[in-house]
């Protein structure tokens, strides 16, 4: 397990604790965005540096995001060129590698659009209507992942996953700041004038 993480907002080092002494793991503290330091070169490395645990082939798990809509909406050319360039490069490594499995790309249910009330829920082909930038950068990765499935026939994967809880989350996502309010007696903040709908997916019921 070769994990990449520039532990930049919303992570946490304490989440890997009980993974990180094992000899399969690695963690690399780099942006996906710089491109220089994911060349195949540097990950064929720390991939050798690994192989006595690797079968056949390697895959890749594509969940890091600049995910903060509010910070999108204030700074939108940080999180576009964080998730779509992040993702562009992470696929170019793909491409050309040898030993490639699967990509799997995790996207949002954000890009078909905010839900209206008593709308039925969006199903796989209904149209994308992201609405703010960050929707619109996890789309726009998307449509990268799916050409370069049909460009290059590489072995790609994209779920949209709801609102995803669990442990370790970070603190300014919704769940957690409701539940730390309750816990200090103060009233639950809400989005807006709370007339917004949310699904949440608790992570374990994601990865299964």
């Amino acid at each position: 397990f070769i994990n990449i993480d520039d532990l930049r907002e919303g992570s946490n080092q304490k989440s890997v604790l009980e993974i990180s002494h094992l000899p399969n793991y690695v963690h690399k503290n780099f942006a996906l965005e710089n491109k220089e330091w994911i060349d195949e070169f540097f990950l064929k490395k720390l991939i050798d540096a690994v192989s006595p645990y690797i079968a056949i082939s390697f895959d890749i798990i594509h969940f890091a995001a600049d995910s903060d809509v509010d910070r999108s909406i204030s700074d939108p050319r940080k999180t576009v060129t964080s998730n779509i360039l992040g993702t562009l490069n992470l696929l170019e490594f793909s491409r050309k590698s040898s030993d490639f499995g699967r990509f799997v790309y995790c996207s949002t249910d954000e890009v078909y659009g905010p839900l209206k009330e008593f709308e039925a829920s969006k199903r796989e082909s209904d149209m994308q209507s992201p609405s703010n930038p960050y929707s619109a950068s996890k789309a726009a990765s998307e449509n990268l992942v799916n050409s370069y499935h049909v460009t290059y026939g590489m072995d790609t994967v994209i779920t949209r996953g709801v609102n995803t809880f669990g442990p370790w989350q970070d603190y300014t996502k919704l769940i957690p700041v409701a539940m730390e309010a309750l816990f200090k007696g103060k009233k639950i903040p809400l989005y807006g004038d709370g007339s917004q709908i949310r699904d949440v997916l608790h992570i374990d019921d994601y990865i299964r």
